[in-house]
């Protein structure tokens, strides 16, 4: 499989998700990386009053443009698994991101298998 993602906003992050969804195989495998903490989008984008500081976009950039993801499919059992393992390195990825004067943004940072 190939991989190829760029992001800009958030209607950019969402197109990208979709077309890098439409490509997995059928057997449809869906894993988040979310957080509940209500500040978290005024981080990734910011406001009329702060600028932003993202954390999310550059922990899926880093993922996809280091190899990262084929090497993960490339090793995993099955896609399930693979799938996981690429949403706990975009997660811990977000973390290292995630600036560090927000409360708990960093801490609130998980994975969750959708489907």
């Amino acid at each position: 499989m190939d991989f190829d993602l760029e992001i800009r906003g958030m209607k950019g992050l969402q197109n990208e998700l979709e077309e890098w969804e439409s490509s997995l195989p059928n057997g449809e495998v869906v894993w988040a990386v979310k957080t509940e903490v209500h500040y978290a989008i005024y981080q990734e984008f910011g406001t009329s009053h702060h600028p932003p500081q993202p954390y999310m976009r550059p922990a899926v950039q880093r993922i996809s443009q280091s190899g990262e993801i084929q090497r993960i499919l490339g090793d995993a059992d099955n896609l399930d698994d693979g799938i996981q393992e690429i949403a706990m390195e975009v997660r811990d990825e977000a973390k290292d991101f995630a600036p560090v004067r927000t409360g708990r943004l960093r801490d609130s940072i998980e994975t969750e298998k959708v489907k």
